[in-house]
């Protein structure tokens, strides 16, 4: 019987460990995104996403974002107010040479922080 309750605790401490260690690792201060939508283009050549999202709250700026496997990095002119505005091309034969960053992470927003990249997770709309 004590040997029973002991496995038991042991079983249950290791579970909490866990789920402790697989939550979302993003710190607090990380700003919420709101409205987080994306529409397709396909132009003369050129194919890809027009991403739009609102940020709320106190924290980090966004420093990147991930449609579809695909990593973008914000530049400071794709920021108006608190609303972002980035166009992230997929496909192109306009600019020679040009290959979109890939990644394996789910569509989301990439924060800096202290140095350190964290990614948080985003359920972007199609419009």
């Amino acid at each position: 019987m004590k040997k029973r309750l002991i496995y038991s605790l042991f079983f249950l401490g290791t579970l909490f460990f866990i789920c402790e260690s697989c939550k979302n690792n993003v710190p607090n201060d990380a700003r919420d995104v709101k409205n987080a939508t994306y529409k397709m283009y396909d132009i003369g050549g050129e194919r890809g996403y027009n991403v739009t999202f609102d940020v709320t709250g106190k924290g980090a700026e966004p420093v990147a974002v991930v449609i579809n496997r695909i990593r973008k990095e914000i530049n400071p002119s794709d920021k108006k107010d608190n609303t972002y505005h980035i166009n992230v091309i997929a496909e192109t034969r306009k600019i020679h040479g040009y290959r979109p960053q890939g990644t394996s992470q789910e569509n989301g927003v990439i924060y800096k922080i202290n140095y350190t990249e964290y990614f948080k997770p985003v359920k972007f709309t199609l419009k």
